[in-house]
């Protein structure tokens, strides 16, 4: 299932991301855990992540979050650019990142072509096409 959290189309129907978006599963790790106690992602990208939250965050609100690449830890500084409740009381929260450590977008990059070679091999293999969250697990497998 994929949720869409905010409108992601501007005024004259043109795309407001600046990347693409993967609903890709990574594991991630808020600083301040004081401001989000539960967390699952929805999606991530080169530019920005939306996950779901338990507690409300605020339009502007900044905050560090740690995110596991090719088998490295990266640092990113984000700001909340929407927050929406949604009806199982949780949060949809959409955020970009204010600065990316060098490496991070290239190691991005990187990830998602080997999550996608793993759906092509399981795709020929195994005669079952994945979603590309079902092959981020089963590549997530493999390296952790």
């Amino acid at each position: 299932m994929r949720l869409l959290w905010y409108n992601q189309t501007d005024m004259n129907g043109k795309e407001r991301r600046k990347d693409k978006r993967y609903p890709a599963v990574y594991p991630l790790q808020l600083k301040e855990e004081d401001l989000l106690k539960a967390l699952g992602m929805i999606n991530v990208s080169k530019s920005g992540i939306a996950f779901i939250s338990s507690r409300p965050v605020n339009k502007n609100d900044e905050f560090c979050l740690e995110i596991f690449l090719k088998k490295r830890m990266f640092n990113l500084r984000m700001t909340v650019i929407h927050s929406m409740l949604r009806k199982d009381g949780f949060y949809s929260v959409g955020a970009k990142f204010l600065d990316t450590p060098e490496g991070f977008k290239e190691n991005f990059e990187k990830e998602i072509n080997e999550i996608m070679r793993v759906n092509r091999e399981h795709s020929r293999y195994q005669k079952k096409k994945l979603s590309f969250e079902e092959a981020s697990r089963e590549y997530l497998k493999n390296i952790l």
